[in-house]
């Protein structure tokens, strides 16, 4: 009998029976311009369940969509980012570095990225700035038609997850973390340095 019952299957739940989403990581960042709209559009064109984008606080607390601190990678002028206004960032062509066909594509703000998404999909913004993002993105959140649980927030940084926790505690806010080896502490972080953050 104890046999038994250690041989059935037994799924669990929200794992076994589902499907797992496809999520567009900078929208469709291998056919165009990542973080870009043409990049979000692609990515709902071809089918996905979501998508997930970088953002930045600008000088005049606007909240733009781009991954690095500054624009060097994909204008090819390193501005900061938290040093620029948002009319500043738009002068810049974010496109011609993946092609010639997607010359003139500018830095999109987080109000553009959300009016992209249908109804039933995903937004899962990450941000890569410090708390001080939050107040603005609350606003942003607050002013789109996207119900709570098609916007998903994402950091690396704990503090803004726990910080946007507490602004929008209606939301899923998701702390990220990665796993560094070294030879004299292992494997950091443990799983109990992550369980206590």
């Amino acid at each position: 009998m104890a046999t038994d019952r250690c041989s059935r299957h037994v799924p669990c739940a929200g794992t076994a029976l589902s499907t797992p989403a496809v999520i567009a990581h900078r929208g469709a960042a291998y056919d165009a311009p990542e973080n870009t709209l043409t990049a979000f559009n692609l990515a709902w064109q071809q089918g996905v369940d979501g998508i997930e984008g970088d953002f930045h606080l600008t000088r005049d607390g606007k909240i733009v969509c781009i991954h690095d601190a500054d624009t060097k990678r994909t204008a090819g002028q390193a501005r900061k980012v938290a040093e620029a206004t948002l009319a500043e960032l738009r002068q810049l062509d974010v496109g011609s570095w993946k092609g010639a066909q997607w010359r003139g594509a500018r830095i999109p703000t987080l109000d553009e990225v959300l009016a992209t998404v249908p109804e039933g999909k995903q937004v899962f913004i990450e941000i890569k700035c410090g708390p001080e993002i939050l107040p603005a993105l609350k606003g942003a959140l607050a002013g789109s038609r996207l119900p709570s649980g098609q916007a998903i927030v994402m950091s690396f940084d704990a503090n803004v997850i726990a910080e946007a926790k507490r602004l929008l505690p209606q939301r899923k806010a998701l702390w990220l973390t990665d796993f560094k080896a070294d030879q004299k502490t292992g494997v950091r972080p443990s799983a109990t340095e992550i369980l206590q953050t």
